[in-house]
C-alpha cells in the first residue's frame, strides 16, 4: 500500500486525499515563503549604500497588519551612528515573511520608503541599478516554477 492508500478491499481502494492535499499545501507555502525571502534579501542586499538609510528602509507588512505612521525622511542619523547592516534589516522582517500563508495571511507588501529609492533603482548610484526589477523577475520565475510543479 502507498502512503495515501488507507485500505484495499477486494477490487476497491480507499485513498486519503486530505493528507495529500495538506502535504502539497504545506510544500507550496514553504516554497513561496522561501522565494519571497530570497526576493527580500535581494532587494536589501542590492540597495546601494552611502549612509545606509535607503537599505534600512526596507520593510515587510502582512496585508492584515496596520502600518505605523511613516517615518520622517532623513539622510543621516543625528548622532552619527550607522543604520545597521543589510542582515539586520533582513532579520527584522523575515518573521513576517515566514507567516505568509498562515490563516488569513495570504499576502504582503514589501516596501522601501526612502524618498530616493526610485532614483537609486534607475541608476543614481554607480553601485547598482535595476536590482529591484531583476529581483522581481527572479521571484516571478520562481513562483511560476512552483505553480508548474503542482
Amino acid at each position: 500500500m502507498g502512503k495515501y492508500v488507507t485500505s484495499k478491499i477486494e477490487d476497491n481502494v480507499t485513498v486519503n486525499f486530505s493528507d495529500a492535499f495538506k502535504e502539497i499545501e504545506s510544500d507550496l507555502k514553504s516554497s513561496v515563503r522561501e522565494a519571497t525571502s530570497d526576493f527580500f534579501r535581494d532587494c536589501v542586499n542590492g540597495t546601494p549604500v552611502d549612509t545606509g538609510f535607503a537599505r534600512s528602509r526596507w520593510s515587510v507588512y502582512l496585508l492584515t497588519e496596520v502600518r505605523d505612521a511613516p517615518i520622517k525622511a532623513v539622510t543621516s542619523k543625528d548622532d552619527g551612528s550607522t543604520y545597521g547592516s543589510a542582515e539586520d534589516t533582513i532579520q527584522k522582517h523575515l518573521p513576517r515573511i515566514n507567516r505568509l500563508g498562515n490563516k488569513n495571511l495570504n499576502g504582503l507588501n514589501i516596501k522601501n520608503d526612502a524618498p530616493y529609492i526610485g532614483k537609486l533603482e534607475q541608476g543614481w548610484s554607480s553601485q547598482n541599478q535595476y536590482w529591484i526589477r531583476a529581483a522581481a523577475k527572479r521571484l516571478a520565475g520562481k513562483i511560476g516554477s512552483i505553480a508548474k510543479k503542482r
